[in-house]
């Protein structure tokens, strides 16, 4: 059946990780920033399946990505909030 916990991990890291890669060496091009918002969606809707007691750190997590990306282009900060603000709108 899989481990559900993981997966958010996993999806998580991965889009912390390319979104860091980006911070520290400039930007990249919109297919690196379509994939990395595929899967922000992704792990957003994997974190919301989650029990409610074990989303809260994964929502800092997803939060920190959406604000560090503020000034990356190619309409990637936008997808995100539209995610994040999607999932947790009682953030907005």
């Amino acid at each position: 059946m899989g481990d559900p916990l993981g997966e958010a991990e996993l999806m998580t890291f991965f889009v912390e990780f390319g979104n860091s890669f980006t911070v520290d060496f400039g930007d990249i091009d919109e297919a690196f920033y379509d994939a990395l918002n595929r899967m922000y969606r992704r792990a957003t809707e994997k974190v919301l399946s989650l029990p409610e007691e074990q989303r809260g750190k994964f929502q800092g997590r997803l939060e920190a990505i959406m604000t560090s990306s503020s000034n990356i282009g190619w309409g990637y900060h936008d997808m995100l909030c539209d995610d994040y603000y999607e999932a947790f709108p009682e953030d907005e």
